[in-house]
């Protein structure tokens, strides 16, 4: 049947395609100079769609054949910044050719340490860079780093902007103290942390972050339907309170979330916590064998509203009860 159907398509005319399907064209360029960027990969995605190209010698590209719908471009040039939250959807109508012209700023860089509060380099620690955008906080476009056996980060391919930078450290392990997500340079709420402004190349070396660390405590509870019946083999994700993306419609952090699954009672343990408010996310029970990360969408946990907040003080925490409920469409 496939090849009757592949036959079929190489024999409609040109303008049988072109009634039905739209053309999203444009240029790549360097902010600065408004030289054309060759070689850059543009990326096109929509409901059902994915497609990728190359800028030619020009900075020019072309997509053809699109079905009509909002879709959305990625760039990504070796030495560029590029900033989805800055791009707007762009509307494909059948017959048409959309348009646009993508500047490219020169990439930013933060480089510098991790320590712990004896002035020990920390290896393994996650850095994460968080750019002020209006109403808050977005994750910047390149990912989390991890740091090497001396505490040594870099963070790169950032777009223009101001920077709070996020150490996060790995899962605790048994002990009465804990270290703490921490932003720099010494601080565990972004309220009061410094911010390192960049401009288009800039690279802003020295940035030391050192760790907090406190007494280390525990949430314990469980997990109910609606129904107030235990769920066994939910997971809850949570992440600290003081460290989410407060701008809504943001890239969220991923640096400070965790996961776990609840027991045959519904029960769950958090151990390891130091001080502050963490918001618990439930999500039903998945097929056996089904990573934890497949189950987590990190955006309705840093920002969702289905989270469960506890506040931890100066003690234990315990009896928790994290309702699930049942989905009301899509998330």
């Amino acid at each position: 049947m496939l090849p009757v159907l592949l036959s079929v398509g190489l024999l409609l005319p040109p303008q049988a395609t072109a009634a039905t399907s739209g053309t999203i064209q444009g240029v790549v360029r360097d902010t600065g100079s408004r030289a054309p960027i060759a070689e850059a990969r543009v990326f096109v995605t929509a409901a059902g769609v994915a497609d990728g190209m190359t800028t030619d010698v020009n900075g020019k590209f072309e997509f053809t054949s699109l079905p009509p719908g909002s879709y959305r471009i990625i760039v990504d040039k070796e030495g560029f910044a590029f900033d989805p939250s800055a791009s707007a959807p762009l509307a494909v109508v059948a017959g048409r050719a959309a348009t646009l012209t993508i500047d490219l700023p020169r990439a930013a860089a933060i480089t510098g340490e991790v320590r712990d509060d004896r002035a020990q380099p920390r290896r393994g620690v996650r850095v994460t860079a968080m750019r002020k955008v209006p109403g808050g906080t977005a994750q910047a476009m390149s990912r989390p780093v991890t740091t090497d056996d001396l505490g040594q980060f870099r963070l790169d391919a950032l777009v223009p902007g101001d920077y709070f930078v996020l150490a996060s450290p790995p899962p605790p392990r048994a002990g009465d103290t804990t270290l703490m997500p921490t932003y720099y340079p010494s601080v565990t709420d972004q309220r009061d942390a410094l911010t390192i402004p960049l401009r288009p190349g800039d690279v802003m070396p020295g940035v030391s972050v050192t760790m907090a660390s406190n007494q280390a405590f525990t949430i314990t509870g469980r997990v109910v339907d609606e129904e107030g019946n235990a769920v066994a083999g939910a997971t809850i994700a949570f992440v600290f309170s003081a460290v989410r993306t407060q701008a809504p419609g943001q890239w969220s952090t991923t640096a400070s979330i965790r996961a776990l699954r609840t027991g045959q009672d519904g029960t769950f343990r958090i151990s390891g916590l130091g001080p502050g408010t963490y918001r618990l996310t439930p999500w039903p029970p998945a097929p056996a064998g089904t990573p934890l990360q497949r189950i987590i969408d990190s955006t309705t946990v840093v920002n969702g509203t289905r989270a469960t907040n506890v506040d931890v003080r100066d003690h234990d925490v315990s009896e928790v009860t994290v309702l699930l409920r049942q989905p009301q469409g899509p998330r």
